[in-house]
């Protein structure tokens, strides 16, 4: 449960970050050019929101990524290869007949 609150804080503090740097270019924008209204800063917004979601599913795949390496993985058989020996008999050469 606890690692749930610090994903969504984690996610919390991104979304935040990235908003407010949004919500100040779009000002900055508006500041140094009239033209740009705040419909651009609901885009920037937006593209802040999508950037988030991005950032947060990376996120997860990275906590995915090392929850996997806390589980000790099964011990293996070992497995030893012993030399198979033939299980055709040799044809032993009769003895020629004197002659």
């Amino acid at each position: 449960m606890g690692i749930l609150f610090f994903i969504l804080g984690t996610y919390l503090l991104i979304k935040i970050f990235l908003i407010g740097v949004g919500v100040g270019v779009g000002v900055v924008l508006h500041w140094l050019l009239p033209a740009v209204d705040l419909g651009m800063a609901i885009l920037i917004g937006v593209i802040a929101t999508g950037l988030s979601i991005h950032f947060y599913t990376r996120l997860t795949a990275f906590m995915d990524m090392y929850r996997d390496e806390d589980i000790e993985p099964e011990p293996r058989p070992i497995l030893t290869l012993t030399p198979v020996r033939s299980t055709v008999p040799r044809r032993r050469k009769k003895p020629k007949p004197p002659s």
